[in-house]
């Protein structure tokens, strides 16, 4: 009987070193990241944090799943964690950026993604995100410096990056860019329907009036189901 019972403990210890390691769980949660299941992903990168509380990369991942489950307080939690244990890679502060963003905290957003370019400053979407935070906090200059890199950058075809480039374009009336830039985004997106709107804003610009291309663009932005180009259409074009 005694011996039964040092076999059973012994297979027990042995049952018990066979579940996953920490790296197993991050690339588990990894992949339920992927594709799409966030809570799940959360539930194992969470363990495998306890397991390893040294690992930055876990609370990045975990910080990302929270993101996108909207539990915003966690997510900066776990990108405070990440970034206090590793200040070497972008994406934390990229993905911290976002979150103060979504929090409606510009400045703070804004020196999340200076963090970042600063380490890498290849990546488009940290300078469109940053733009973003400027236009909120009504830097022009600045957002429009920003969406400029994005453009030059971005090898994606994001349809945002010429149309927020061309918005802060159209506050500094420079039509004619914001036009170039608004059909830059139409050629990506035909169904793109602000960007009509835009476009026969950009055309008002150029033509100081109502031409038959404001209206094309108008009735184009209406037909796409762009309420607020039926006030224009009826000033411009009845």
């Amino acid at each position: 009987m005694k011996n039964n019972l040092i076999y059973i403990f012994a297979l027990l210890l042995t049952l018990s070193a066979c579940g996953p390691t920490p790296e197993e769980l991050i690339s588990e949660g990894k992949n339920r990241l992927r594709d799409g299941k966030f809570s799940e992903a959360a539930s194992l990168i969470a363990e495998a944090v306890k397991a390893d509380p040294q690992n930055h990369d876990a609370f990045n991942a975990l910080g990302v799943a929270y993101y996108n489950l909207e539990e915003n307080g966690k997510a900066m939690e776990a990108f405070n964690s990440a970034i206090t244990l590793f200040q070497q890679d972008y994406k934390y502060y990229f993905n911290r950026g976002n979150v103060n963003r979504k929090l409606n905290q510009p400045e703070k957003a804004i020196e999340d993604y200076s963090n970042a370019i600063a380490l890498d400053a290849t990546h488009y979407d940290i300078f469109l995100n940053r733009g973003l935070s400027y236009m909120t906090e009504n830097k022009l200059a600045e957002a429009l410096n920003d969406f400029q890199k994005a453009s030059q950058l971005d090898r994606s075809q994001d349809k945002n990056v010429s149309y927020y480039f061309a918005l802060t374009l159209l506050r500094f009336d420079r039509f004619e860019e914001a036009q170039k830039a608004l059909l830059t985004s139409i050629a990506i997106d035909p169904d793109f329907a602000e960007a009509y709107h835009q476009l026969a804003l950009a055309e008002l610009g150029i033509q100081k009036g109502a031409s038959p291309e404001v209206c094309r663009y108008l009735a184009k932005a209406i037909e796409l189901g762009y309420q607020p180009s039926l006030e224009y259409s009826k000033t411009y074009c009845e």
